[in-house]
């Protein structure tokens, strides 16, 4: 597409974007704040999943189930996670960050049938909404907007995936609300980090192992070899699937934000309302847990169905080989996590 035709693209996408805030704002779905970031995220991102956010967020009606006890708490930020059948995960992950000072966890539930909403109904810091929607990667963002407009503006958030573990250099006997008063002294709205893509010293899906000990069997990943830089974007791409079956998916996230600050996510691993060069820095990690033993059919679906709702299905259709080969990801080159100090193997992270 050449730049003419690719800035027409951008204009059509901005129009249609502020199109539907308006028709939104009009019968009454989101308020003129509301309005005002949606505008700014059409400015700031203008394409056709942005649109699609925008769709979902107006048009899908996800349901409450259950409160928290916890939810009005403002000066405690809130975790928004959407997921399915993901209850191996859970165990590890509430605990994790109850540990680190979350209050409030706000679930999205598209579909689970493993356990996960009965786990997940017995937790009196649990917010679950329901979305009894196809999974769409652009509609999981729509999703994510709905929980902030359920829960308020005015206060941080982290959005993550249940395999993803916050990490950041020297975080022992520290909290996420001290990191983000550290934030709020350098005036960020948003917290930036790759994901290091966590993996065992055996075979990926041996099927010897028990996934309760996931966290104690994946403790290696890649270093900076392994990753590379998008010189137009600043978008971080590569690690560890990329090394093994060629995946060159996005591998930076804005996982911390502040609605209230103009900050809102966008399709991916995106983010509106960036202020300054300090939140565009790379801070910390996302300990990504994946392709666990029992996870052999979930990522063969994944790999093979065109319809399984991800945008880059041509990256993600290479986890087959994961799928099929048993691939032996471990190389001496690996990088054993010991503690939050072992996160200076990737050289471009600059801690707070």
């Amino acid at each position: 597409m050449n730049s003419l035709l690719y800035s027409m693209y951008q204009h059509v996408c901005v129009l249609a974007m502020k199109a539907i805030s308006d028709r939104g704002y009009r019968q009454g779905k989101i308020d003129r704040e509301w309005k005002k970031l949606l505008y700014r995220a059409a400015e700031e991102s203008p394409s056709i999943h942005t649109y699609k956010v925008f769709r979902s967020f107006l048009g899908d009606q996800i349901i409450l189930q259950k409160r928290a006890r916890t939810e009005n708490t403002k000066a405690s930020p809130a975790i928004i996670c959407v997921l399915k059948n993901s209850l191996v995960y859970m165990k590890k992950f509430i605990p994790y960050y109850r540990e680190l000072g979350v209050r409030h966890f706000i679930f999205v539930d598209n579909g689970s049938t493993d356990g996960t909403l009965e786990y997940l109904r017995e937790q009196e810091d649990v917010t679950l909404l329901i979305a009894p929607y196809p999974y769409e990667y652009d509609r999981r963002s729509g999703w994510q907007l709905q929980a902030i407009k359920y829960a308020g503006i005015d206060k941080w958030y982290l959005r993550l995936d249940a395999d993803e573990f916050l990490t950041w250099e020297n975080m022992e006997g520290s909290s996420i609300p001290e990191l983000i008063a550290k934030m709020e002294s350098r005036d960020m709205g948003t917290y930036r980090v790759v994901m290091a893509d966590m993996y065992p010293s055996y075979s990926l899906m041996d099927g010897k192992h028990d996934d309760e000990d996931f966290m104690d069997d994946y403790i290696f990943f890649d270093g900076d070899a392994s990753y590379s830089w998008n010189s137009e974007t600043g978008d971080v791409f590569g690690g560890m699937r990329r090394r093994t079956a060629g995946a060159n998916l996005r591998m930076d996230k804005y996982v911390i934000f502040h609605p209230g600050r103009g900050c809102i996510p966008l399709p991916g691993h995106s983010i509106s309302g960036i202020h300054n060069e300090e939140e565009k820095k790379i801070r910390g990690i996302l300990r990504h847990y994946k392709f666990l033993p029992s996870e052999r059919e979930k990522y063969h679906f994944i790999s093979t169905q065109k319809r399984s709702g991800y945008s880059s299905f041509k990256q993600v259709s290479k986890y087959k080989k994961m799928v099929e080969g048993s691939i032996t990801v471990y190389t001496e080159k690996s990088i054993r996590y010991e503690s939050s100090k072992s996160i200076r193997k990737i050289s471009f992270i600059e801690p707070l």
